[in-house]
């Protein structure tokens, strides 16, 4: 290329970028509000596009005029390297601009330079060049797309094995000063709100369970939640933040069409922090290998339903919840005696032999038990509620005789 001919491509692309830039701001908004790096990166885009479909095309008007070949022969000749017009635009840029955009610029760009043919095409050549521009812009179109399915792929590659990581940082209470900056990465707000919810997807399949994590992940965020996801042996183990006040039952519910139908789903308390977030994973993970011990339990259930099963796992958190929310309350009453009377109840099963061993009237037996109920939420009386509070009682009993033990 001649240095004249260097000089008139210039003042063609820089005029044209003058004309593209005009229109764009009058006809998407969008391209008007962007940030001053970005639109300097998408006009460096616009202008290796430019230059490179002006060059492009005088060789494909050469080989027609000067080889004799028809429009079809030159195009198959000739054919357009549009993959480094994206080079010049870093990673970060397909995050700003998505493709929709990028084909947008696209497709206005085409017909600006369809309304300015005569400043790239000699008198008598206007179709053929604009033939050849509908075939650049496809080729343009492609390229485009397999560099934001590029980009795309290695970000969600990265995302998901920082998902990974931050999950099963927290199933092993690893809790790091690098912590709170992955999750960050996930865009993860730490005071928000935030329940783990275990289960078995509905389709496994290395391919069909991706679609299912997809559908899970965009169902939450029209949810106006947000996540983090990763399997757990043969369990999605999902970490969900929320905004405000939200029914988490009532989101769940809207997902189990999601997870196997004959499988059990654990959902861990709602926290907040490092700390709470770490809590509600391990206690819905440990929550959801405990199941299979209680096989009467729904399909949906809370890992506080298992606390004592979860402690004979070897579930601190478990221990430590049967300990303070339990046996501490009912120590705490101590005017009350209903550790003791507790105690009696669950060794005798029987409200008048409680009543004969310690003493007093049934009604006062009724009374202390109804109180316990008010006091730890597990009811003597029933016979699962029953089991939890023995549970809860021998942990007490040991950790105080022992404590450096639990």
């Amino acid at each position: 290329m001649t240095e004249g001919h260097e000089q008139d491509l210039d003042i063609k692309v820089s005029h044209l970028i003058d004309i593209t830039s005009t229109q764009l701001k009058e006809e998407l908004p969008w391209y008007r509000d962007l940030p001053e790096s970005e639109n300097a990166t998408l006009n460096e885009v616009i202008r290796a596009a430019l230059e490179d479909f002006i060059s492009w095309s005088s060789e494909f008007m050469a080989a027609i005029d000067d080889d004799g070949d028809s429009e079809e022969a030159a195009l198959g000749r000739r054919k357009a390297a549009t993959d480094s017009i994206f080079f010049i635009a870093p990673l970060e840029f397909t995050k700003s601009i998505s493709l929709q955009q990028t084909l947008q610029i696209t497709h206005a760009v085409v017909d600006i330079l369809e309304r300015n043919i005569t400043l790239i095409a000699d008198k008598g050549q206007e179709s053929r060049i604009s033939h050849a521009m509908l075939y650049y812009s496809r080729e343009v179109a492609f390229s485009a797309a397999s560099v934001y399915a590029s980009a795309a792929e290695a970000q969600g590659a990265w995302d998901a094995r920082l998902e990974t990581l931050v999950i099963e940082s927290l199933i092993s209470n690893v809790a790091d000063d690098h912590l709170p900056a992955r999750l960050a990465a996930l865009g993860w707000q730490i005071d928000d709100p935030t329940f783990c919810l275990v289960g078995t997807l509905a389709d496994t399949g290395e391919i069909s369970g991706g679609f299912v994590q997809d559908k899970l992940r965009n169902r939450l965020q029209q949810m106006g939640a947000h996540c983090c996801m990763s399997m757990h042996g043969t369990a999605m183990v999902t970490l969900v933040g929320v905004k405000g006040d939200v029914d988490a039952k009532e989101m769940i519910g809207n997902l189990s069409d999601l997870f196997d139908a004959t499988s059990p789903m654990c959902v861990g308390p709602l926290r907040k922090s490092i700390e709470g977030i770490a809590a509600t994973v391990r206690a819905a993970v440990n929550g959801f290998n405990a199941a299979p011990a209680l096989p009467g339990l729904p399909r949906l259930f809370r890992s506080d339903e298992v606390l004592p099963e979860r402690a004979l796992m070897g579930d601190t958190d478990a221990r430590e919840e049967l300990y303070s929310s339990i046996y501490l309350r009912l120590k705490e009453q101590a005017s009350d005696a209903m550790l003791e009377t507790v105690d009696a109840y669950l060794e005798t099963g029987s409200l008048d032999s409680t009543a004969s061993l310690l003493g007093v009237h049934g009604n006062t037996v009724r009374y202390r038990l109804r109180r316990t109920t008010e006091a730890t939420g597990w009811d003597p009386m029933n016979s699962r509620d029953a089991y939890v509070l023995l549970a809860a009682l021998k942990v007490g009993y040991v950790r105080d005789a022992l404590p450096s033990t639990l």
